[in-house]
Parts: C-alpha cells; sequence; structure tokens
C-alpha cells in the first residue's frame, strides 16, 4: 500500500497542481481507484490463487519509481533535494527588475535568508518573487522541490516565512503573536479565528 501512500498523491499533483481544495480529493480517488484495480488484478490473474494486493502494487509502482529515479539524475539527485533554487530568474512589478537570477541551496532543514546591498538593488524584490507576490516574467522559482509558480498562497505560506521591513498593524501585537501568525496556514479555522480575537496578554 506505499504506493498508494507516496506515489499517488505525486501523480495527483502533476495533474491538478498544488491546491489542497484539489490535491486530497484527487489524490482519494485515484488511490481508491488503483487499490480497486489492484485487487481484481490479485484475484484474476493466476486463479484460483489469489496474489498478495501488495505484490501487485508493487509491479505497478516499481517501474514508476525507477522512471522517476532516472528521470532526475539517478538516485543522488532524488535524496538531496534543494531547499531552495532559482533558475533564470527574471521578476518585477510593471516591468522586470531583476534578471538572471540563479540560486541553488542544497540540503535539508530550514533556510533563513539574510541579505544585503544598497537600496534598490533588488532585494526585496527577490524575496517577493520567491514567495509570488511579485511578477515573475520567466524562469523557475523551487522550495523544497515545490514549484512555487504553480502553488496557491496557502501553499507557499506553509514552506516560508517572511517577516516585512515595513508593517504596519491597526493594533499591538506581541511578538510572539506575531510569530503565531506564521502558524495560521497550518491551522483550522475555528483556531485562526481564536488567535485573532483573543485579548491581548500584557
Amino acid at each position: 500500500m506505499g504506493f498508494i501512500d507516496l506515489v499517488i498523491p505525486n501523480i495527483a499533483r502533476v495533474l491538478v497542481g498544488s491546491d489542497n481544495r484539489y490535491l486530497i480529493p484527487a489524490s482519494a480517488l485515484m488511490g481508491a481507484d488503483i487499490a480497486v484495480l489492484a485487487d481484481v488484478v490479485s484475484k484474476t490473474l493466476i486463479p484460483p490463487y489469489v496474489i498478495p494486493i501488495g505484490v501487485v502494487l508493487s509491479m505497478i509502482g516499481a517501474p514508476y519509481l525507477l522512471a522517476i529515479i532516472i528521470s532526475r539524475g539517478g538516485l543522488g539527485m532524488v535524496m538531496s533535494k534543494a531547499v531552495l533554487e532559482v533558475r533564470d530568474l527574471e521578476c518585477g512589478y510593471d516591468r522586470p527588475v531583476i534578471r538572471d537570477v540563479n540560486i541553488n541551496v542544497d540540503g535539508g532543514g530550514e533556510l533563513v535568508v539574510l541579505m544585503g546591498g544598497p537600496n534598490g538593488a533588488g532585494k526585496s524584490t527577490l524575496i517577493k518573487c520567491i514567495l509570488g507576490m511579485a511578477r515573475v516574467f520567466g524562469g523557475s522559482i523551487r522550495v523544497n522541490g515545490e514549484d512555487v509558480l504553480r502553488m496557491g498562497r496557502r501553499e507557499i505560506a506553509k514552506l516560508v516565512s517572511y517577516v516585512p521591513q515595513n508593517h504596519a498593524v491597526a493594533y499591538p501585537v506581541r511578538v510572539f503573536d506575531a510569530v503565531l501568525l506564521g502558524r495560521l496556514p497550518h491551522m483550522a479555522l475555528g483556531r485562526v479565528s481564536w488567535i485573532l480575537t483573543r485579548p491581548s496578554m500584557p
């Protein structure tokens, strides 16, 4: 059953994108279809014997997994997924502001970006492009292997946190509450409402 758990969601992501509103139902439907198909094959392939469904799923999943490994340059490329990968990026607002940006940060875990440079060099614009907050005219952006340009705002917020240089708020916010806001994309609506409406503690 590992084939259904691990591979089917990736196939569904290719077909419907990374928006969980479509990805989760598509994964469930495809997983159910594959499980039923494997069950039928397991009972009819060599009658009167019944092949374990795990064996049938392995026969389906193994070639697919090998194809993914080969297409991505071998096992080493699959195991070492870049935290941040920017290729030939051209982005800005009404017109391109930065061009030909290439960034590759390998390894796992978390990445904290600190950039320096003169005013107007494009630091904020680059960060906004990575977050999907500025217009991308060309190139690609991947965070943990996910294509940012094909993701919704909520999905991006689950991968990347951003504290702008200037941010106006309508009411006092403690540092703890400001950090907690970064968890909103991961929370249920009721929990979000509680955080936003609870009285501020001294």
